[in-house]
């Protein structure tokens, strides 16, 4: 019972997770206010009015910097987050939304770095929240990897992955694996508590 208790508290926190961001990340300053005000609507759950803020601020962003910004990277996640935690979930462009953030972040932070991983949980979240659990396992593995070379600070989101990526296996028929998956971030999450 103890081992179920925990991947159900550990998968409803793995929609909690993603909108912080990593350390040595800047906005620009002109646009710093109206990103973290998103970040603050995800948080709030006020997902129609993160949409009605954020569409209007990537259309701005793009004109400004036609070649790509971190703010672009990271109103383009937050905009993920909202369609996967949202009834606009099943919308095609929110896939291609989240392509971008992730390129866009691996070009301005490089392949390995822990906003890559944010940015590839969201995807993965979204094709979870899709039922497409086939197309979340590659992206919940790659997060998976970075979080791996980035420390024992991102422990807790490490159990988190672990959790949705099991639950993306047993989506598939795939319990043993599910299981072992479960148990590795029932594992991470003891350490993981202790850095809270």
């Amino acid at each position: 019972m103890r081992l179920w208790t925990s991947i159900l508290y550990l998968y409803l926190i793995l929609f909690s997770f993603s909108t912080a961001t990593a350390v040595n990340v800047v906005f620009s300053k002109q646009y710093a206010p109206e990103i973290q005000e998103i970040a603050d609507l995800i948080t709030a759950g006020l997902y129609d009015q993160v949409f009605a803020k954020g569409e209007p601020l990537l259309e701005r962003l793009i004109i400004e910097f036609p070649q790509g910004s971190f703010d672009e990277a990271k109103v383009r996640d937050f905009l993920v987050n909202a369609y996967y935690r949202s009834r606009r979930v099943m919308e095609p462009e929110a896939v291609t939304m989240g392509e971008r953030a992730i390129s866009l972040t691996e070009e301005i932070q490089g392949p390995d770095h822990p906003e890559v991983a944010n940015s590839q949980m969201h995807l993965g979240n979204l094709f979870s929240r899709r039922w497409e659990a086939h197309k979340a396992i590659p992206y919940y593995e790659k997060t998976l990897i970075i979080l791996q070379h980035s420390g024992s600070d991102f422990d807790d989101q490490r159990a988190i992955i672990l959790t949705a990526l099991g639950v993306a296996y047993r989506r598939l028929g795939e319990g043993k694996k599910a299981y072992q998956l479960y148990g590795e971030a029932v594992a991470f999450w003891p350490n993981a508590a202790l850095q809270a």
